[in-house]
């Protein structure tokens, strides 16, 4: 299996400094255009399959590079979220925010989700993927 890993473009939220988390997050324009940009460079590749979180700024993404891949089958899952801030969601990022995200325990005791829970979910995501399209391209 091949990767090509693809975040979303910039969003409104990051532009304000606002720690989106599971929120879904909107495109800014600027946002739309970084994935435009990045769709018509990789138009070259074989994709197979497009994997996407839910969240809405992860659909308007994906709705843009479904412009360069129309035949391309999307499969949204919520396993591939964004880690969950609990109640640090939608609000302006702390100056010490860098510090708190990678502390073991300060999401988690705030209602987010641990450094272990976000890397086992996506292990677990990256690794059923790899079994079930050895072969594949995928953009994920």
């Amino acid at each position: 299996m091949k990767l090509i890993i693809l975040r979303h473009g910039e969003t409104i939220e990051n532009q304000e400094q606002i720690a989106q988390g599971q929120l879904p997050g909107h495109l800014s324009e600027n946002g739309k255009l970084q994935i435009k940009e990045i769709s018509e460079k990789l138009q070259k590749e074989k994709i197979d399959l497009i994997f996407s979180s839910d969240l809405g700024r992860a659909q308007e993404t994906v709705a843009i590079v479904k412009k360069y891949f129309p035949k391309i089958r999307v499969r949204f899952s919520k396993k591939i979220r964004e880690r969950n801030f609990g109640s640090f969601q939608g609000k302006p990022y702390p100056k010490n925010w860098n510090f708190l995200v990678w502390s073991e325990g300060v999401l988690k005791e705030n209602g987010g989700e641990s450094n272990r829970e976000i890397f086992e979910r996506i292990n677990l995501f990256i690794t059923k993927m790899t079994i079930k399209y050895p072969e594949k391209i995928i953009m994920l």
